[in-house]
């Protein structure tokens, strides 16, 4: 799933139409329709309806809800009354203390179907026939993202939470792209998945055939959001308000708000501080309890009702910044109050530090736009640019943070990590690492290592810069040097908003490559001379590869 860096840009997404409404539009925007849109499946590009994970879910609401209004379909309902086991809005005597999401695959689902407890039949068709439009809004916690569609003329107001899949994407496109790409039938993308063919004028690079598999849309005169998702991961948990909605109460402290998400996924604390601390002290108290020796990063990770939005890239750049081994076992950290107070700081500072990519003032790129089909080199290098040490070659300590490091002993290759989070050596012995900066140097660049282990038939994979040996009694792990940079890989996706699939492969795509050794996946860096490293365009890389320019590209290292 997508962590909540990229969940908040996915929120700036959606609210892109504010900022282009206030621009100079060919719709009037004093008609109703320049405003308004409607929302629309593609069933067809959805999961099967006989699977246990269906695309579109229900909220189940008794007759006696005071926010939600049944669904004109047959609710389903458990022994102990209407129940929406995937909610908060469970009553209290019904509602129990959820186990924490095991979020281990990057492919799994965000939550089961609220199917499971009923017999109602609620499929993707359905969605179309409750005729939902109005004005959309959106708002972010974690990795959850709720969209409210609110109809001040019909007086019906619905709400969908989202968790999005690896692969799944939302953006704005022109309205005529849309009904030009959906006016054809959909066709078989693998064995079972149905995708739409993209025309090629719509796509910016050399690819040609490319598909994009529309689960739903939310259609405006001039404009259309997208949600897409090739993997049919995503999934829409439909709620309809029995009462008014205003925008104001899509903020924490709402009488909506705690009915808005999941019961698997927590608070955040730029939203919720207090609540965020108060999970944190509980899950804090049950570790030690139960004397959990799980790897603070697999513990961390899995805990979305603590950790909401941690995902692999975030667990590792969250624990440099605690200056914890990623291999620390769980009750380790919350025994040790020193260790403990890290970790907490660290977590207050990057989720504010994550919100922040969501603010529309940020350089970050948009996708939406007249040509969304397109790889955003400049915004992908920004986006990376906040990747501390996921899938980096080599992590950027400040001289602060280097002393600190050093202090800790975590450079000690000889030494052992005891449980207060300290590396000693039974003999002294010579740091990895330079223990200063250079003169006139504000920081360091110190090798990385990628850490792998398996908890069943799950891989865990994590990187750590720390060269200190963990304890013999800790989580047995690999470890090897991280050979290339998340930056210099040419065709790997889903790190960060602008490298999915679907973009992608709007440079190069594998079903365009030949015999001749047409490369794949976005171009390779180029260094000229002693200039910085550029990529060539798209045109001159298509003319030189297909056209006869007989030149060949050099892939750099840093």
């Amino acid at each position: 799933m997508p962590e909540k860096g990229v969940v908040a840009l996915f929120r700036r997404e959606v609210d892109w139409m504010k900022l282009k409404r206030q621009l100079s539009s060919k719709v009037d925007l004093a008609s109703p329709g320049a405003s308004y849109g409607k929302f629309v499946t593609h069933p067809q590009c959805c999961a099967r309806p006989t699977g246990r994970r269906q695309t579109f879910t229900p909220h189940i609401s008794g007759p006696s809800d005071p926010l939600f209004t049944q669904l004109p379909i047959a609710a389903g309902h458990s022994s102990s009354g209407y129940y929406c086991n995937s909610c908060h809005s469970a009553s209290d005597e019904d509602e129990e203390d959820p186990e924490p999401l095991v979020d281990d695959d990057e492919n799994s689902t965000s939550e089961d179907s609220a199917l499971a407890i009923g017999s109602c039949k609620f499929t993707a068709e359905s969605v179309n026939t409750l005729d939902i439009s109005g004005q959309i809004y959106a708002k972010d916690r974690g990795k959850e993202l709720a969209i409210v569609i609110c109809n001040p003329i019909t007086h019906q107001n619905f709400v969908m939470r989202i968790n999005f899949g690896t692969e799944a994407h939302v953006f704005w496109m022109p309205t005529e792209w849309y009904q030009e790409i959906v006016s054809k039938p959909p066709v078989h993308r693998g064995k079972k998945s149905f995708a739409y063919i993209m025309p090629d004028e719509y796509v910016d690079g050399p690819a040609h055939g490319c598909l994009i598999s529309l689960q739903a849309a939310f259609v405006c005169p001039e404009w259309t959001l997208v949600f897409v998702d090739h993997q049919v991961f995503i999934q829409f948990h439909l709620m309809q308000l029995s009462d008014s909605f205003l925008p104001s109460d899509l903020q924490p402290g709402s009488k909506f708000w705690p009915s808005l998400w999941s019961r698997t996924h927590g608070p955040v604390y730029h939203q919720e501080p207090e609540a965020t601390l108060e999970c944190l002290q509980r899950w804090r108290s049950k570790t030690i309890d139960t004397s959990n020796r799980m790897a603070i990063f697999e513990a961390v990770k899995k805990t979305q009702t603590v950790f909401n939005g941690c995902g692999a890239q975030e667990t590792t750049d969250l624990l440099l910044l605690a200056f914890i081994h990623p291999q620390m076992p769980a009750l380790y950290v919350c025994a040790n109050s020193h260790i403990w107070s890290r970790l907490v700081a660290a977590l207050i500072w990057y989720d504010k530090d994550r919100a922040t990519l969501g603010r529309p003032d940020q350089p970050m790129p948009y996708i939406s736009g007249p040509r969304p089909i397109r790889f955003n080199p400049d915004g992908h290098t920004k986006y990376l640019s906040t990747i501390l040490a996921y899938r980096r070659s080599h992590v950027t300590l400040s001289g602060k943070d280097l002393q600190t490091v050093h202090d800790l002993g975590l450079f000690l290759s000889d030494a052992v990590i005891e449980e207060d989070g300290r590396a000693r050596a039974a003999n002294s012995s010579s740091p990895s690492i330079p223990t200063q900066l250079r003169n006139g140097r504000k920081s360091i660049r110190v090798p990385n290592f990628a850490i792998t282990w398996h908890s069943g038939k799950t891989k865990h994979v994590t990187y750590t810069p720390f060269t200190a040996k963990p304890a013999s009694d800790w989580q047995k792990v690999t470890r090897e040097t991280v050979g290339s940079d998340v930056r210099d890989e040419v065709n790997k996706t889903t790190l960060g908003l602008y490298s999915f699939r679907l973009l992608v492969d709007c440079v190069w795509s594998a079903k365009t490559v030949s015999k001749a050794g047409i490369p794949l996946g976005r171009r390779p860096l180029l260094t000229v001379g002693n200039s910085n490293r550029k990529r060539p365009r798209a045109a001159m890389a298509w003319s030189t590869r297909v056209l006869g320019g007989g030149g060949s590209f050099q892939r750099t290292k840093n």
